[in-house]
Formats: C-alpha cells, structure tokens, sequence
C-alpha cells in the first residue's frame, strides 16, 4: 500500500510540474503580447497629437476636452506597458535565480523592488507644478485650496 502512495504522489507532483510550466510559459507570452502594444500606443499618440498641431482642424473645447482625455488615457496605458516591460527586463536578467532553490526569492524580491522604483513620480524638467495648474485653468489660493479659474459661461 506505501508503494501505490508514493506512485501516486509522483504522478500527482509530475502534473503539478507541468501545470505549473504551463502557467509560467501562459504569463510569458501574456506579457510579451503586452509589451508589444506599446508601438500601437505610440501611433495612437502621434495621431491624435499630429490631429491636433495641424492649423486646419480647429479645435472645438468640448474637442479639446475629449482629445486631452484620450491622450491622457493613453499616455496612462503606455507608462503601465513601460513600466511592464522594465519588470520583464529584471525577470530576464535573473531568470537563472529559478534554477536555485536558495535565489527564488531574490528573484521575487528584485522584482517588487524595480516595480517600487518605477511608481516614482515625474519631476518636471521646465514647467514648474504651478505653472502647469494655471495652463490647466487652476489657480492656487492663498489658503492651500486650488480653485479652478471660471471661463465665464
């Protein structure tokens, strides 16, 4: 009866092997299929900020608005696919510490640290925070509330 155990033990431990190698190699390709958006995200960008330069498509505010949003929205998704692809750097880079038992962890460890280092926020390099909330229609009050500036409708 300890043999027909062990026996099943085995088989039940093979298939989590497997299952867990297909697993590893299912998030793989999911985080490659990722990654590989950011070119699409790129052109998305470029379209909408090329739309917007060029003097013959008059900018309506509810247009602005819109394009401003999507522009937003897109710039989000494209730091997150970024950041995603720095993480799969990191993965890469140390893949060897799954082969040892005692590096495991590490592994898990550098890759929390790269995705803490990557939630920093933007420092501006010309804009001064200030002047950006003015462009934006905000006006900072003496009493450290932000009110935004009417347009007078």
């Amino acid at each position: 009866m300890g043999r027909r155990k062990k026996a099943t033990n085995k088989e039940q431990l093979l298939e989590e092997l497997i299952q867990a190698i297909r697993n590893l190699t299912e998030v793989e390709s999911k985080i490659d299929e990722y990654v590989k958006t950011i070119d699409e995200l790129n052109l998305r960008l470029c379209d909408i900020e090329h739309y917007m330069e060029n003097p013959k498509n008059k900018l309506t505010k509810t247009g602005s608005v819109n394009l401003a949003n999507e522009l937003r929205a897109l710039r989000q998704e494209r730091r997150q696919v970024k950041q995603m692809w720095e993480l799969w750097k990191v993965y890469g880079a140390n893949r060897e510490k799954l082969k040892q038992k005692d590096y495991r962890e590490f592994l898990i460890v550098d890759l929390l640290k790269a995705d803490k280092a990557l939630q920093t926020e933007y420092n501006y390099r010309v804009f001064s925070e200030e002047e950006l909330n003015v462009l934006n229609g905000k006006k900072i009050s003496y009493n450290n509330k932000e009110e935004e500036e009417s347009d007078g409708e």
